[in-house]
């Protein structure tokens, strides 16, 4: 009886475990499966964040480039003023050498026969 008796202690033993083992099983796969639905919740997350992001960078590089070219016309614009109002002050320069002189300045006419090239022969 000793035999069957230890026999009876063995099968208990091991359906104890087999009981130990499958919560084991279970609660180690509960938590697998919150954790793996909490990753996709994260990078799904990560995902609309970054897509966001690069909405957010092309937005703010289009208004960057859209300010850069603003900001080339105005100095283009300037520029243009600027050469303009040498013209002007050469011309001016010019007139006065002419009237106090007689000649004008050779500044003013290296001024103007290079002005002359760029814009090609008189058709005077």
């Amino acid at each position: 009886m000793s035999s069957l008796s230890d026999l009876g202690q063995r099968v208990a033993d091991l359906y104890r475990e087999i009981v130990t083992t499958t919560v084991r099983f279970e609660s180690l796969s509960r938590e697998t499966t919150t954790a793996v639905a909490e990753i996709k919740t994260a990078v799904q997350w990560f995902d609309e964040r970054m897509q966001q992001m690069h909405l957010d960078h092309v937005r703010e590089r289009a208004e960057l480039s859209s300010q850069i070219k603003g900001l080339e016309a105005r100095l283009d614009a300037l520029s243009e003023s600027a050469l303009h109002a040498v013209a002007r002050d050469a011309a001016r320069q010019a007139m006065q050498g002419l009237l106090v002189e007689g000649e004008p300045p050779t500044a003013a006419i290296r001024i103007l026969d290079a002005g002359s090239h760029r814009l090609g022969p008189s058709t005077s």
